[in-house]
């Protein structure tokens, strides 16, 4: 199973990504790779030890609150409408954590 990544294929023959730029798609990729290991749905995985990585499950938890948060309506209308420091600035800091 190939596990997807939180960049974009830009060229195939140049093997060249281009990093998401959306914070919540990005932070929804990453929930989805943590959960994958946690569930042993990776290669090599095995479904009798699932939840072995208790760290990876938490992982996936925390990244879709983070995802919930970005999608949340006023997160998304007071970045387009609110004053740069107020809003802006915050959602940018709390994005650098999904690099």
């Amino acid at each position: 199973m190939k596990l997807q990544n939180v960049s974009n294929l830009m060229d195939v023959r140049k093997n060249l990504y281009k990093l998401e730029p959306g914070y919540e798609a990005r932070a929804r990729r990453i929930a989805s790779v943590y959960a994958k290991i946690y569930l042993e749905q990776e290669n090599h995985g095995d479904k009798q030890l699932i939840g072995r990585y208790y760290w990876m499950g938490l992982g996936a938890f925390a990244s879709k609150t983070v995802a919930a948060v970005f999608k949340h309506g006023l997160t998304a209308w007071g970045y387009k409408w609110m004053p740069l420091s107020v809003i802006r600035d915050p959602v940018h800091s709390f994005a650098k954590g999904n690099l």
